[in-house]
Formats: structure tokens, C-alpha cells, sequence
């Protein structure tokens, strides 16, 4: 088959890793006796720890084993995951299931984007990465906003059932990664040309990577930490659990709508993209703390959510260009800003958590104004670079 079918193959990949039974996970969570919200922050945090460890790392054994093989072993990671969230019933095992999810996610990330960029070298496409990437990300979003509006629906006969039928989906997805196809512009690492991790993030750091990825990988990691704590938050403010699939269907409808309008948001200069996130993001946050009707803070948190994934491929495609001294190692390059995200991660999940557990609304005010003045600080030093 020709390399151009990773194109599809890896959009309906992205789609089995989509986590889209979370909302429902936390609420099953809290079911069980002696559970709390600071909970939540805690094996959210040793997921986030685990994946920070092996980021790095796991983008580097990427780069050596070959991005198909990683994304093998990354499907069989989630796999894994999903069989200990359905076995579930006490706070380790629920842990068990953060913590595969997590090494899944760290193997995926830089090195779905490394086989993509290298997928469109081969067909002379490298320049339309943040397109298609975009377009990847966005079609496979609108899937799992249907996935998302049938949880109440699933839960209804069985709360873990979401969960089960994913377990099906994983496999399906392993299946999918036996079946990509190795670029041939993939360039093999030897003896000869190896390089050690520790050089790989000084010449990284050195090129102007860190001040980027601190940028990205803050609001990221504000973006990915919050949503654990907002169904318990939605149900307070009085939402239907048969609503609460609608705020991740929303959001990736957005997600869709922004995904397909990339070439649109390219014309932004980076740096007034950056100037308008300054204030987007932590006026989200600081709005859903002000609000008490559940449908409004819904819609918020679908519409920051949704535009951050939207654009992300933007931010992966400067660094792309700008930031790869070694075209050998992407993925570990790219690691390095994932690693810098999961950073924030543990940080948010564990102080915001512990905020959370005594109000919801301080938890999310909190969080608008850190995350601004991590920002603010970030950007100028980018300008004046």
C-alpha cells in the first residue's frame, strides 16, 4: 500500500486514543466509600508523574526503535489502561489505569507528529503539516463528540459501560498500528550518529526551545488538569448526568470547527496568537469561577478547550520548522515540550486539587490567575529573544 494511507490510518488511530469516558470515570470515582476530589488531584498527579518520567525518554526509544513500533507498544499501553479502569474498585487500581494511560500517551506524543511529518516528506507535503494535522485532529474530535453525547445514554444501562466498549475500540487501534506503513524519508539512527539524551536537550534549550514550550505547555497543562474536576463541579452547579457528555461533545465540535480553519489562523503572526491567549485562556478559567448557571461554565470550558486542540498543530509545526537541529530525533525533541507540559501537569493537578477540595469556583479563579501570570512573563522573554 502507498504511504499516503497513513494519512486515514493515523486519523482513526487518534480517534481509539480519545479518552472520552473521563467525565464519567470521575463520578464513578467519587461513588466509591472514602473517595474525595483531593483524590482525584492525587492519582491524576502520579499519572502526570509517570508520563513525565518517561517523556523524554520514551520519545528517545521512539526515535532508536522506529516510530511504528512505539505506537504499537503505546496502543498496547492503553489497552492495558482501559482493562484496570473496568476492573476497578478501590483508589490503586483506579491508579494502575492512570498510570498506563499516561505511558500511552507519553510514547504517543512527539512521535505520532514525527511519523505524520516524515509520512508527508515522502509526498513532498511537509509544508501542509499544520493543515493536515490539523484536519486529523478536528475530523477525529467530531467522532468523538458522538462518542461523548451517547455517555449518559451508555451509562444509563451501565455507568463503566463507555469503558467497556473502549476496551473493543483499543483493539481496534492496535490493529490499525500493525497496519501503518514506515515513510522512507525516516532516517535511521546508528552507532555512528548517535546521540545521548543530554545533548539532545542542551542543543534543544540552546536553539530556544524552553521559552516556547513553557508558553504551550502551561496552558496546556492548566487545559488538561482542570477537566478531572469539572463534572463533579458541573453535577454541584446542579447539571443532568445525562448532560455531562455534552460539555466534551461541544468542545470537539469546536475543536472540528477551528481544526478545519487552520490555514485561517496561520495568517496570525505567532506572536499575536500569543498575545491573544494571554488574556483568552485565564479569562476562561476566572469566568467559569464567576458564573452558577452549569450550561454557561459548560459552554466556557467547551469553547477554551476546544480552540486550544484546534490550534495546537500550529504551535507543533513552529517547532517543527524552527526548533529540530537533528531531523533524527523529533520525537525526542518534541518530548522535551511534552515533558515541560506534564511539568505543569502534576504541579496544577495536586495545588488546584487541593483547592478544588474545599470550593470548585476558588479552584478554577485560581487557576485564571496563575496561569496569566506564568504568561505574561513567558512572552516577553520570547519577544525579547
Amino acid at each position: 500500500m502507498n504511504v499516503k494511507s497513513n494519512i486515514k490510518k493515523i486519523l482513526f488511530y487518534t480517534l481509539t486514543q480519545r479518552r472520552n469516558f473521563i467525565p464519567i470515570l470521575s463520578i464513578y470515582f467519587l461513588t466509591l466509600n472514602n473517595t474525595t476530589a483531593t483524590q482525584i488531584g492525587i492519582f491524576t498527579a502520579i499519572g502526570y508523574i509517570a508520563s513525565f518520567l518517561l517523556e523524554i525518554p520514551s520519545g528517545y526509544i521512539s526515535d532508536n526503535i522506529g516510530h511504528k513500533k512505539t505506537l504499537i507498544i503505546a496502543k498496547i499501553a492503553m489497552l492495558l489502561s482501559t482493562f484496570f479502569y473496568i476492573i476497578a474498585n478501590e483508589f490503586y487500581i483506579y491508579t494502575l489505569g492512570t498510570i498506563f494511560q499516561s505511558i500511552s500517551l507519553a510514547l504517543v506524543s512527539g512521535t505520532k507528529e514525527s511519523f505524520m511529518h516524515e509520512t508527508l516528506t515522502d509526498l513532498n507535503r511537509e509544508k501542509d503539516y499544520s493543515k493536515i494535522m490539523g484536519k486529523i485532529g478536528a475530523n477525529a474530535s467530531i467522532f468523538s463528540a458522538i462518542l461523548a453525547l451517547l455517555l449518559p445514554f451508555l451509562t444509563k444501562i451501565d455507568l463503566i459501560l463507555p469503558i467497556k466498549i473502549y476496551l473493543i475500540v483499543d483493539i481496534i487501534g492496535l490493529i490499525i498500528a500493525t497496519t501503518l506503513i514506515t515513510p522512507l524519508s525516516t532516517e535511521k539512527i546508528t552507532k555512528e550518529n548517535k546521540i545521548k539524551i543530554k545533548t539532545i536537550i542542551k542543543k534543544s534549550y540552546n536553539i530556544g526551545l524552553l521559552p516556547i514550550a513553557i508558553f504551550t505547555g502551561a496552558i496546556i497543562g492548566f487545559a488538561t488538569s482542570l477537566p478531572p474536576f469539572r463534572t463533579p463541579y458541573l453535577e454541584e452547579l446542579g447539571l443532568p448526568l445525562i448532560y455531562m457528555g455534552v460539555s466534551m461533545a461541544l468542545s470537539r465540535v469546536i475543536w472540528f470547527l477551528v481544526g478545519n480553519k487552520i490555514k485561517l489562523i496561520e495568517k496570525i503572526k505567532l506572536k499575536n496568537l500569543m498575545k491573544f491567549e494571554i488574556i483568552f485562556f485565564p479569562i476562561m478559567f476566572i469566568l467559569m469561577s464567576i458564573f452558577n448557571n452549569p450550561y454557561v461554565v459548560l459552554t466556557i470550558s467547551a469553547i477554551s478547550v476546544g480552540y486550544m486542540w484546534g490550534r495546537s498543530s500550529i504551535f507543533t509545526g513552529h517547532i517543527l520548522e524552527n526548533h529540530i537541529f537533528d531531523k533524527k530525533y523529533k520525537a525526542s525533541i518534541l518530548s522535551i515540550k511534552s515533558q515541560i507540559e506534564k511539568i505543569f501537569n502534576i504541579i496544577i493537578a495536586v495545588v488546584i486539587g487541593i483547592i478544588m477540595n474545599y470550593s470548585y469556583k476558588l479552584g478554577h479563579l485560581s487557576a485564571g490567575i496563575i496561569l496569566f501570570s506564568i504568561l505574561i512573563p513567558t512572552y516577553f522573554f520570547i519577544k525579547k529573544k
